[in-house]
């Protein structure tokens, strides 16, 4: 989804400020703790913008994913 369409569809004054570009992940269940990695909705940030910045390569973004899944 694109960040305009993100934050027309999920905005709200207690959703967290995310830096772009951000893969979030869902969950059905609300989350406990959500003040360091996600918010009461069920979305945590799966990986950031920097760990992407630091990717070079799609193989290596295939990888990185893959071992977050992993986890």
């Amino acid at each position: 989804m694109h960040k305009d369409e993100f934050k027309q569809r999920y905005w709200s004054k207690w959703l967290p400020k995310y830096d772009f570009p951000i893969i979030l992940s869902t969950s059905d269940d609300l989350q406990k703790d959500y003040h360091a990695q996600g918010n009461s909705t069920g979305m945590d940030i799966f990986m950031t913008a920097g760990e992407m910045d630091a990717l070079e390569t799609t193989e290596e973004m295939i990888v990185a994913i893959k071992e977050k899944l992993k986890s």
